[in-house]
């Protein structure tokens, strides 16, 4: 197995500690997760399948996450807070202005149990409701 953090501003670290990407989540200034591309990505490569997960900031210190349970079948889950997909907010992710829902963030703490649990299982946290990215119906103009 091998894992790897990506993060906004492009530095790659090879097998992350869970601690050091969760103390970049609570205590990093907004400054580093606007940087670069705007989002950051974790991979997880087990035998022949290699699972990701990607976290961007908001403005509101929230972090959006999407996940990818192989990446031969490119198929992205979100986390879904409440059904409302009503309120929007924009936050870059590859260095795109894009339009997302407030209920497909999650704060800090859930994030960081989100990466810690990912980095050991190479699955979505279970404690949170993981839907279809584009299953889900929103205005995403920007």
């Amino acid at each position: 197995m091998s894992t790897e953090f990506c993060g906004p501003d492009g530095r790659v670290m090879k097998a992350p500690v869970p601690d050091v990407i969760c103390d970049l989540i609570l205590n990093a200034p907004g400054s580093y997760w606007t940087s670069g591309s705007g989002d950051a990505g974790l991979s997880r490569t087990q035998a022949s399948v290699t699972s990701e997960l990607y976290l961007a900031m908001s403005a509101e210190r929230t972090f959006h996450l999407r996940y990818i349970r192989d990446l031969n079948v490119l198929e992205y889950l979100v986390p879904v807070l409440t059904p409302d997909l009503s309120d929007t907010t924009v936050i870059y992710l590859g260095g795109e202005p894009t339009r997302l829902p407030c209920s497909f963030f999650v704060d800090p703490q859930q994030a960081s149990e989100a990466v810690r649990f990912f980095l050991s299982t190479g699955e979505p946290l279970p404690a949170l409701q993981w839907v279809p990215l584009y299953e889900q119906d929103w205005n995403d103009e920007v």
